[in-house]
């Protein structure tokens, strides 16, 4: 709540053109909990009904077209029947700028997050995302190879680059 008022505040009192800082916004993990949305759908439905942002500012955050922004809410409203989210009360805050990472998808980067950068087991991650600790496992693993991938690939290209 305190989030919103802060924006809020800072929407009155600045320029449109100055960005929110995503790195202040903090996602609960528990708002993914809900097994009827996408990981994505709960993420867009939280900034827009919880914190009051537009779909161009859920875009610019989030690094996603705002159209897209705008069809995840309203597929939300549809499976949801306008019900606001249930947030579980032992969630934990991850920064919005760690979720607008492309590279990986919205689980991914979570998982990748509170695993590599907190150090949370899988285990305990499983238990705030309401997910089985295979499915966990499975996605750190694969957010390790495509963080991989993307790493070799830039490597390549600078050596190309270098001697070209």
């Amino acid at each position: 709540m305190r989030q919103q008022t802060e924006i809020k505040k800072r929407q009155k009192n600045t320029p449109k053109r100055l960005v929110l800082d995503s790195s202040k916004i903090l996602i609960p993990t528990g708002i993914f909990s809900d097994r009827t949305l996408s990981f994505f759908e709960s993420l867009v439905k939280f900034l827009k009904e919880e914190l009051k942002l537009k779909y161009s500012e859920i875009g610019q955050l989030t690094n996603r077209d705002e159209r897209n922004i705008w069809t995840l809410y309203h597929r939300s409203l549809k499976k949801k029947g306008g019900a606001p989210l249930s947030i579980k009360p032992d969630s934990l805050g991850i920064p919005l700028s760690v979720l607008a990472d492309r590279s990986l998808s919205i689980l991914e980067v979570m998982v990748y997050y509170l695993r590599h950068e907190l150090g949370i087991p899988n285990q305990k991650i499983a238990e705030l995302l309401d997910r089985s600790p295979k499915t966990i496992s499975t996605c750190y693993q694969r957010s390790l190879r495509k963080k991989q991938a993307l790493s070799d690939d830039l490597n390549t290209r600078e050596v190309r680059d270098s001697s070209g």
